[in-house]
């Protein structure tokens, strides 16, 4: 159907560039594919300098499904620098595309950000005229962990308004965010949510220092890195990569 076949494209944009390119020795989905690899490993200023080579490239080229997505992962850079004004413009630019484009998944993945930079930036204006959309999205969408990261970001925003969380604050929030069960929603719930609500929750230490298995099952299925390069070579490529930017 023409719903599944728009569901696999944006779910292809999610995962690498769908054109090849020649980039210093790398295609195009290798950089890309490196940048995920460094924000999972923790490295978020090396991934940030990656993506923005993408989303430059993709820029030129007006590929927008996959601007979409670089501009989502450029925002997501952005809280992580606490710019929460790039962080708006960012997300607030990949809903747009999203929408366009008729990819409501998305435009529900960058609005729930915008929502959460919105917060982090006490925007009120900004989060009263969104969390409205959102909740529908909620309702179109049924994800059990978008909907309980959804309810953190409300529950940031009413602590903020206080000035102060509780200690049923803290046993709340912490419940919901050992309930959801996608990595990426959760480590984006443990580092943007859950320092303001009094949680303390820590990753298993192969889940903090390494991506997970699917990460690079996914690259290599969706061929986002050449076929001649491994795991281990793309670890490599990632350590590298942090060592050059260092002696810069």
């Amino acid at each position: 159907s023409r719903r599944q076949r728009q569901m696999c494209i944006r779910d292809r944009a999610y995962i690498c560039a769908p054109k090849k390119y020649s980039k210093g020795g790398f295609t195009l989905q290798s950089i890309y594919s490196l940048s995920i690899v460094n924000s999972y490993l923790k490295k978020m200023s090396v991934a940030e300098d990656l993506m923005m080579i993408v989303h430059n490239e993709l820029r030129k080229e007006k590929l927008d499904a996959s601007f979409g997505a670089t501009s989502n992962a450029l925002g997501v850079f952005a809280l992580h620098k606490k710019d929460y004004e790039a962080a708006s413009k960012y997300f607030r630019s990949s809903m747009d595309i999203h929408q366009k484009m008729g990819f409501m998944s998305g435009e529900y993945n960058a609005g729930l950000n915008l929502l959460l930079s919105s917060v982090l930036h006490k925007n009120l204006t900004l989060y009263n005229r969104l969390v409205k959309r959102i909740k529908r999205f909620n309702k179109q969408h049924n994800d059990p962990d978008k909907k309980l990261y959804f309810e953190l970001i409300v529950m940031l925003a009413e602590v903020i308004d206080t000035g102060a969380y509780s200690e049923l604050d803290t046993e709340v929030a912490t419940s919901k965010i050992n309930t959801i069960s996608s990595q990426i929603v959760k480590t984006a719930s443990l580092d943007f949510i859950a320092p303001k609500l009094g949680v303390s929750i820590t990753l298993p230490i192969d889940k903090v220092k390494s991506p997970p298995k699917w990460v690079i099952d996914i690259l290599f299925k969706e061929k986002c890195v050449n076929e001649t390069i491994t795991p281990e070579i793309l670890f490599k490529m990632a350590n590298e990569t942090k060592l050059n930017k260092s002696t810069r």
